[in-house]
Order: structure tokens, then sequence, then C-alpha cells
């Protein structure tokens, strides 16, 4: 794995057009809502269609939120824990291609039923970025069927748990993986059709990204996300 850090290259705000960056501002929103759309025109659970329980969202190469799309919010800071998670266990080992599956309460995700996929977005063999998607999963083996557990008196209760896997390994899915979390749902049929929409809102959201990249060059979208980066947190401090 080869990333840049901010501190490598110079990120200079000032040096483009502001027409330009708000060009590249809107097209990065627009990454996430379509990967939001893909999501929920794949799956066909209740939760993610009516319920809207998801998220899809655009992180930095250091696992900090760049952007997101509709969806339950407060599973961004989620998601993000879970990226620098998966930097940080699966260092040297995260390629093109590559997709991780993450659920653990104790890690990132806020109850087991609240899957993470995470998705590196490389581009000319470097990692600039990460997509990560979410689904409240409908059956994950816990002690009582369905996406929650009253019943649980134990963490154990819950059902299929993991700090983080690899499920697709450069682009090619890892069916032992997938047939061990189909194994563990009363209804493997649509826990396989969440995973399989939270990879399409990756996969979506990965293309538009390199897109983009081919378009403006990677260093320019990399200098607005600092940005807009920047602009929240200053627009956080005033707000308190």
């Amino acid at each position: 794995m080869s990333h840049k850090t901010a501190d490598d290259i110079d990120l200079r705000i000032d040096s483009m057009d502001p027409v330009t960056f708000q060009i590249i501002k809107h097209r990065l929103e627009r990454v996430t809502d379509e990967a939001v759309e893909a999501l929920k025109r794949v799956s066909g659970a209740p939760n993610t269609n009516e319920g809207h329980d998801l998220m899809v969202a655009l992180y930095t190469s250091d696992g900090d939120l760049l952007t997101g799309g509709v969806g339950f919010l407060h599973h961004y800071l989620g998601a993000s824990e879970a990226v620098k998670h998966v930097i940080e266990a699966f260092e040297g080992d995260i390629d093109e291609g590559d997709m991780f599956l993450l659920n653990d309460p104790y890690t990132a995700a806020l109850h087991p039923p609240d899957v993470y996929i995470i998705s590196p977005i490389f581009y000319d063999g470097e990692l600039q970025a990460f997509s990560a998607s979410f689904v409240h999963v409908a059956d994950i083996g816990a002690v009582d069927a369905g996406g929650f557990a009253p019943n649980s008196t134990s963490v154990y209760h819950e059902g299929f748990q993991t700090p983080g896997i690899k499920l697709i390994e450069r682009g090619e899915m890892r069916e032992d993986v997938l047939a061990t979390i189909r194994n563990m749902s009363r209804d493997p049929g649509m826990i396989e059709l969440d995973l399989r929409s939270e990879i399409a809102a990756n996969n979506v959201a990965r293309d538009r990204m390199i897109e983009l990249m081919d378009e403006y060059g990677s260093e320019t979208i990399e200098t607005v996300g600092k940005e807009l980066i920047d602009q929240s947190k200053s627009g956080s401090e005033s707000a308190c």
C-alpha cells in the first residue's frame, strides 16, 4: 500500500479559482448521492429502502470524513473509526479492489447488525481515499430473530461479529467469508443482498472518484477535500 499524506504535497486552496472549487465540491457530494441510490436499488431490505437505515460516505486516506450522503448520519463517526481500524489492522495488506467488512461494536459499529463495508480508492497505484457504506442488516444470527436482540444479556448473544475481515480481495469475492456470514443468518439470501448493496455503493463511489481524479487530478481533489475539512472545523469552532 502506498499513499501520500497532506504533508507530502503542497495543498494550497488560494491557487484554485473559486468556480473550480465549487464544481469539485458539488461533484464530491454527487458521488455519495449516486452511491446511496445504487445501494437502495440493489437492496431489497425494508430497513434500507423504507427505513433509510443506511449511509455512504467518503473518507481521506487517513480515515477522516470527507463528505457523506443521506442516511443515518451518526454513522459517519462509526465508519471513520472503522476506516482507521482497517488502515491500522491491515497495514501492508490493502490493495486495489479490496473491501473490508466490520461490525464489532467494540471497534466501530453501534451494534452487530450495523455492518460497515470499507473500500480503498486507488489512483495511479496510490491510495487516495476510502469509501464506506453501512446498512442495518435483517438478521445477523443473534439470540432473537431479526435485526435486534432484545433478550440479549451479553454481547455474545447478539450474533456474528468481526473487528475486520477482507470480504473482497483484489476485486474477487471471498466466497468462504460470504458463506460463513450467510451460515450465521436465519435469512441468508437477504443478508447477502444487504452486503451486495453495500458493495455496489462502494463500486459506484470508487468509479466516480476515479473519473473525478481523471478530470482534475488527484492533488486537486485532495486540495479541495482538505479545504472542506478545514471549513467544517472552522464552522464547528464558530458555533461553539
